[in-house]
């Protein structure tokens, strides 16, 4: 068995083997397709986190609720605008250090540690490739090539399913995206070649 199989062998199946693995390149924290996800989550973060201050404190203070109090209070009001404000440096940190894609001769995967999405690749899946400089860009399968760009870091470490089928999956930021896309089976008898937008 190659090395590069050597990771994937215990989610192969039988007569299955890996033709290309790779992971994401150069991930940055605030990019041109994710920048407009990032920013609303952190303007309604931070609207939320103010009106609690602007609202709740000075109404805290009024009725001499405790000082322990008044933090455990704002931290329960503050948990979810705080999520928002950490989940684009849990995602750009995991498509940095832990996710890997693989192609297979019937599938294409993705690994974030031990969370696994992998995707049925047939003729007839979609495919556009989105290009994010001269080497780099996002091949898109499935339902995932009709989805906007700006939802595309989530797509790649969750994939789109329906009815507990993976319908859509995005290998994010690639070097290569058109020769990687020639990996994918079935690639020479694709109706629709791969689009480059």
């Amino acid at each position: 068995m190659e090395n590069k199989d050597r990771q994937w062998e215990r989610y192969l199946h039988e007569n299955e083997h890996v033709v290309w693995s790779g992971r994401p390149e150069g991930v940055k924290l605030i990019d041109g397709s994710s920048r407009m996800e990032i920013l609303i989550q952190w303007l309604i973060g931070g609207l939320w986190i103010l009106l609690t201050f602007v609202c709740y404190v000075p109404y805290a203070l009024k009725v001499g609720i405790a000082g322990a109090q008044l933090v455990v209070v704002m931290l329960v009001f503050n948990c979810i605008p705080l999520l928002l404000f950490c989940n684009p440096l849990r995602i750009c940190r995991s498509l940095n250090t832990s996710v890997v894609f693989a192609i297979t001769n019937h599938r294409v995967l993705m690994k974030d540690k031990e969370n696994i999405v992998s995707m049925v690749v047939k003729p007839d899946t979609k495919v556009v490739i989105r290009r994010e400089d001269v080497q780099v860009g996002s091949v898109c399968l499935g339902s995932a090539a009709d989805k906007s760009s700006y939802r595309e870091r989530s797509i790649t470490l969750h994939g789109i399913s329906h009815d507990n089928v993976t319908t859509g999956m995005i290998l994010f930021r690639v070097k290569n995206p058109e020769i990687v896309a020639d990996f994918l089976p079935y690639s020479e008898e694709r109706k629709d070649r791969p689009v480059a937008i």
